[in-house]
């Protein structure tokens, strides 16, 4: 059986609905977390981590973790302002959450979390600039802003492509695309760069862009 999950924010419930039926399956309470704003999987296995563990962020600077088979939250902590996105990179092992009120990026280490996400270090890095969209990928976090698109390599400074105002980001998976890389969604079209932000191919007509999010898969 195939199951998503979705977050009700006027409801502060993370609801498990199932992905061939698309029924609501069952509605888990976030308390303390009240305004989740987005939802991400960690798979069982990355970083040691014994079950499929749903992480939930908020707009009260909250972030749950969901235990995905019993459905029991199993740690939260505050981290401030307000988080309002999650990128998984199951390459490196780790989880990010953007953070635009304060202008931050946090990175948990899956190890970390798997002895306890209650107590987890999450590593902070600052930003000149919010977040617009997050997406990791093999080690790298990708975060546009209105400053430019910034990477995060580990602990070192943020690079930034200041000529790249894109919106959204995604990453593309190998699978589907020999080489993978990620694809940007701005103003004037899409963008399908590699992991090292060279440009692959640009878009700038509605029905080639179209095609191209059919073809890699995406939705914006």
């Amino acid at each position: 059986m195939l199951f998503r999950s979705a977050v009700s924010n006027s409801e502060g419930k993370l609801v498990v609905i199932d992905g061939v039926t698309l029924k609501v399956k069952r509605s888990i309470p976030l308390a303390p977390l009240s305004e989740p704003l987005d939802v991400a999987l960690l798979p069982r296995d990355m970083g040691g981590l014994a079950t499929d563990t749903v992480v939930v962020s908020g707009a009260d600077g909250q972030v749950a973790f969901v235990n995905a088979d019993t459905n029991a939250i199993i740690g939260t902590q505050h981290l401030g302002g307000v988080l309002q996105r999650l990128a998984v990179d199951p390459v490196g092992d780790a989880l990010y959450v953007a953070d635009a009120k304060t202008r931050i990026v946090y990175r948990f280490q899956a190890a970390d979390l798997a002895r306890d996400p209650s107590t987890a270090d999450a590593h902070a890095t600052s930003l000149a600039f919010a977040a617009r969209d997050l997406a990791a990928y093999d080690g790298t976090a990708f975060v546009p802003t209105t400053g430019g698109l910034m990477r995060l390599v580990g602990d070192a400074a943020p690079v930034v492509d200041a000529s790249e105002t894109s919106r959204t980001i995604n990453v593309v998976d190998p699978e589907v695309y020999p080489g993978g890389g990620i694809l940007l969604m701005a103003d004037d079209g899409l963008d399908h760069r590699n992991t090292d932000l060279v440009p692959v191919l640009h878009s700038r007509s509605e029905e080639h862009t179209s095609e191209l999010q059919s073809q890699f898969r995406i939705s914006y």
